[in-house]
């Protein structure tokens, strides 16, 4: 398990769900991120060793989409199915709410439930031309940003090494479906269904007449360099690892070898569940005979 403590005050619902899981005759243990819930609230969690963390069915994460973003960063190459209890407000990558814990986790238990598979993208970065090296994963995005800097970057844009335009902005990212909802939404990027595979670039503020997204499929190689800028940049994967990046670096973007499985515990369709999880985001919600048509 992992818990996120400013989302789980006192590892109250950390507590929660290991007393039920044990109850079950299970064993739940945790990981270093959540090493200080065995010296507060749940001395009976021990810490798992690497070797035993690999060994498990399941992840359960305990907090917002973030949380649940570390749980997939920390956990990539493990196979492991993540589930997810929301704490947070948005809470698109969670499958349970605090309140249903009672009826959730037997089945859990049981494995009475589906996997679904995510698309994740894999970053290879290199150096004034030396070989390139892997430099991380992401579920929701790769963005190349001006960072802290006040002066737009111009960005070249490649697919597939064919140079295809010079983008001045804040920044371009590349998103799978699953983060189309997420950062690449609010710089007005296209829903996508996260079941589909593709790759979907989306500048940020371009400095231009048009803004508009590429979708591209995932086999596609999408490479990032700057042009002529003076002004270290930031690489981001999912807001999770930052690199400094230069105008003699360039970083290419493709499809993963792994995928992220995703514990699902009831069906949902995807584009009726996802207005009300915007409308509701860190806002108590409205009753639907509340809303009006034009809200």
């Amino acid at each position: 398990m992992i818990s996120n403590p400013y989302k789980d005050p006192g590892f109250k619902v950390l507590a929660k769900t290991a007393a039920i899981l044990q109850s079950l005759d299970e064993e739940p243990v945790i990981n270093r991120l959540t090493l200080a819930a065995q010296k507060t609230v749940c001395p009976s969690l021990r810490l798992a060793s690497p070797t035993e963390w690999k060994r498990c069915r399941l992840i359960i994460s305990i907090g917002g989409d973030g949380t649940f973003l570390s749980a997939a960063h920390s956990n990539y190459d493990s196979n492991i199915p993540i589930v997810g209890i929301n704490m947070g407000s948005l809470g698109f990558m969670a499958e349970m709410q605090p309140n249903e814990l009672e009826a959730a986790l037997p089945r859990l238990v049981q494995g009475d439930y589906d996997i679904e598979e995510r698309m994740m993208l894999q970053a290879s970065w290199q150096h004034a031309g030396e070989p390139a090296d892997l430099c991380g994963y992401a579920l929701n995005e790769v963005l190349l940003t001006r960072g802290g800097n006040p002066r737009i970057i111009p960005i070249e844009l490649y697919i597939d090494g064919e140079f295809i335009e010079l983008i001045s902005s804040d920044g371009l990212m590349v998103s799978t479906p699953t983060g189309s909802t997420g950062y690449a939404l609010a710089a007005g990027g296209p829903i996508v269904h996260p079941s589909m595979k593709l790759l979907q670039i989306t500048p940020v503020c371009p400095h231009s007449l048009y803004n508009r997204s590429y979708i591209v499929p995932a086999g596609a190689a999408v490479t990032l360099s700057l042009r002529q800028y003076p002004y270290s940049a930031v690489l981001s994967l999912d807001g999770r690892q930052d690199l400094a990046f230069s105008d003699t670096d360039q970083v290419t973007i493709s499809q993963a070898d792994h995928v992220l499985r995703l514990v699902r515990l009831k069906e949902e369709n995807f584009f009726e569940a996802l207005p009300n999880k915007l409308r509701g985001r860190a806002y108590p919600r409205k009753n639907e005979a509340d809303v009006s048509p034009l809200s």
